[in-house]
């Protein structure tokens, strides 16, 4: 049945209308449809079949699905498609193979090129940039590789996806976000591996990497227990780890500046204590902590600054309590010259010597060893270290060491040094093998 009516301007008015075409007039659907008392118009069955079958573009269509909010470390909230959300990783078991194989590789190979990388102390802390700017890359390109690799404190605790803790460290919402944290690896990660190298010798780029792991989980935990029901919460990117790098380079030099390069000046570039700069971040790092929906992992730079500080302060404090008990001994030996004198930074193998052993190392005199091209020499009982000024005239003085050496003492060669001893058993020997990063035999 099809029902028309006639506009009070005198047009027609289509049964499936609601506005009269002349006039302009429109109408509710009640007012429109109910014709006389018991007649309302026949459904547009034919209609709507040729709609079924020829569908008409929608705009809808074209929008993009609805998105849910993750929060990250970034400054704006991640964002994912509603069909991918927070989904558990099906290949769980293999990620958490492959994340632990690879963290023990690297730490039983990193001591076979540990000479090389203690040279200079840049070449680790780039390299974990790298590593980080082709990991961060193939996520941002690969959306499903990239939710993998996220921290998801419900996933990591409910389907043991525990990978996520090391992953999430290595992944970055965008470009700028991987640029911010990578300048805080270059600028003060070479400091940081100074300080190491000065405290552990060749152990130090071990050192330097389990420091970096373990402020990643560190700074993972309280975000990990305080969303651990939250279905919809994650965070990604090394600023947990760039915080701790960041207040370890500030304990380790206490001299360290933080400059603003972008700041007006007249003439020097202004700039504060690097202690300072990471107190102030500290606290404003607690302070937003508490602030919801920030977009930011406020907890996780926080906790971060705090291992930084927590680590090498206690590295700091142990050495100068087994130098205090060095310049003890000293004094008791009678060797007043050696318990008087200041250690600095600048005298790095000699904090060493006296921090990882019993014996009391001072400076000697060069005497004719300047001749054979030594630099400097660190002289503890029956036992000398020899500086020199490269490796090629250290090697040239071992090679002659028959003809030219003390009688009754041994010699050993580690690059651009040569240690001499009585016995290889001697504490002061051992305590030299330590800090060299090597076994000293007869």
């Amino acid at each position: 049945m099809s029902v028309s009516r006639n506009c009070e301007c005198g047009g027609v008015i289509p049964a499936y209308s609601l506005a009269c075409a002349s006039c302009g007039r429109s109408f509710k659907v009640r007012d429109e449809y109910l014709v006389g008392k018991d007649i309302l118009p026949e459904p547009p069955v034919d209609m709507w079949a040729r709609d079924l079958q020829n569908p008409k573009p929608s705009r809808k269509m074209n929008k993009k699905r609805k998105k849910i909010r993750l929060y990250s470390t970034e400054a704006e909230p991640l964002e994912a498609d509603s069909g991918d959300q927070l989904s558990p990783n099906p290949h769980r078991t293999s990620y958490n193979i492959f994340v632990g194989f690879f963290l023990v590789t690297i730490l039983l190979f990193v001591p076979y090129f540990r000479t090389q990388l203690i040279v200079d102390p840049r070449i680790l802390p780039y390299s974990i940039i790298g590593l980080t700017t082709l990991i961060s890359i193939q996520a941002i390109r690969k959306p499903f590789f990239y939710q993998n690799l996220l921290l998801i404190p419900n996933l990591v605790l409910s389907k043991n996806e525990f990978y996520r803790l090391i992953t999430s460290g290595f992944a970055h919402v965008n470009g700028t976000h991987l640029l911010l944290n990578s300048l805080a690896i270059f600028f003060f990660g070479p400091p940081l591996m100074q300080f190491l190298i000065e405290i552990y010798g060749k152990q130090a780029p071990l050192q330097f990497i389990i420091f970096y792991v373990l402020a990643i989980c560190a700074a993972d935990f309280p975000d990990l227990l305080r969303h651990r029901n939250n279905l919809e919460y994650s965070s990604v990117g090394a600023s947990g780890a760039t915080s701790a790098i960041v207040a370890a380079a500030a304990v380790a030099d206490p001299g360290l500046q933080i400059t603003f390069l972008f700041a007006p000046t007249t003439g020097d570039v202004p700039s504060i204590p690097g202690i300072v700069y990471a107190v102030g971040f500290l606290l404003i790092s607690l302070f937003f902590s508490f602030k919801k929906h920030s977009g930011i992992a406020h907890l996780a730079h926080a906790t971060g600054t705090i291992v930084g500080f927590a680590v090498i302060g206690l590295i700091s404090a142990n050495m100068q309590l087994n130098q205090y008990g060095n310049l003890i001994n000293g004094i008791k030996n009678g060797d007043l010259t050696s318990a008087s004198r200041t250690y600095t930074r600048d005298d790095s193998l000699l904090i060493q010597l006296n921090g990882r052993g019993d014996d009391v190392w001072s400076q000697s005199s060069l005497d004719t060893w300047q001749d054979w091209g030594a630099k400097t020499i660190y002289s503890s009982q029956n036992c000398s270290v020899i500086i020199f000024h490269s490796k090629e005239l250290a090697l040239e003085m071992f090679d002659d060491w028959e003809n030219v050496g003390v009688e009754n003492y041994y010699a050993w060669n580690i690059d651009d040094i040569i240690v001499i001893g009585t016995n290889a058993e001697s504490s002061c020997i051992k305590t030299s093998g330590k800090v060299l990063g090597t076994t000293l035999t007869n």
